[in-house]
């Protein structure tokens, strides 16, 4: 049986656990978005966790687009936490 799913468009919201991976001095999750749709050929991640300066923001979502693909994220959809270390 084949499980490959087609996926058009897709929006998810998922956590950062890993707080030290990611240079944050103290323990904390990060909520993430991330927006899908093929046909318009994007794929943006958006930090939802209010208190996180811009910067780091900006830092997290360079580092999520640098090391996880769309398809990791898409295919790999289920109810468990997603731990980008887990993606990469």
């Amino acid at each position: 049986m084949d499980n490959n799913r087609l996926v058009h468009k897709s929006l998810s919201v998922f956590d950062i656990m890993n707080y030290r991976s990611i240079l944050l001095p103290h323990r904390s999750s990060i909520r993430v978005l991330f927006d899908y749709d093929a046909g318009k050929k994007r794929a943006n991640f958006t930090i939802l966790s209010n208190g996180i300066p811009e910067e780091t923001c900006k830092a997290l979502v360079a580092m999520l687009k640098e090391n996880i693909t769309s398809d990791k994220i898409i295919y790999g959809l289920n109810s468990n936490n997603l731990d980008y270390k887990e993606v990469v």
